[in-house]
């Protein structure tokens, strides 16, 4: 009688796979096929919560905070980041210190874009990567004049800019 229970008190995914039937219209897809939050009612969330495009409920303060907690990213979509902030194309937001540092810290290399020359008329195709890879202000001066000139410099080496 007890298996039986479990039986009734589960549900079988479109993949095969087998659910609790609490798992059910949740907000979660539990059967990564998402069946078990087809044909849900729509879910109406507090007016202290944030409504994800999956209708998952979350708290309204976990909107636009860079992390993923709707599951579908609907709760990082179409944020305004910090005046001391870059927004990437996807709407990621990066502390303005990360623009140009040679890093992609956006994913699609956009906070790389639109970087200064290191200097006009510099050459610097002679560096090898062991150069780059051991420069300092000292030995290179090219470099003094940017904030971590060693990975800025290092993202150059072999290229001319004359």
């Amino acid at each position: 009688m007890q298996n039986l229970f479990k039986i009734l008190a589960s549900l079988q995914c479109t993949n095969g796979a087998c659910i609790t039937q609490t798992w059910v219209c949740d907000g979660d897809n539990d059967c990564h096929d998402n069946s078990d939050e087809q044909g849900c009612p729509a879910r109406t969330c507090s007016p202290s919560q944030f409504t994800c495009t999956n209708q998952r409920c979350i708290p309204a303060g976990y909107k636009c905070d860079q992390d993923n907690d709707c599951g579908d990213n609907s709760d990082e979509i179409d944020c305004t980041c910090a005046s001391d902030h870059f927004k990437c194309p996807h709407g990621k937001c990066i502390p303005n210190s990360y623009l140009c540092d040679g890093d992609n810290d956006c994913g699609d290399l956009s906070d790389e874009d639109n970087c200064p020359t290191i200097h006009p008329g510099v050459c610097i195709d002679q560096l090898t990567y062991e150069d780059c890879y051991r420069m300092n202000i000292s030995t290179y001066p090219i470099c003094q004049y940017y904030a971590d000139a060693h990975r800025y410099c290092r993202k150059f080496c072999g290229v001319c800019d004359t």
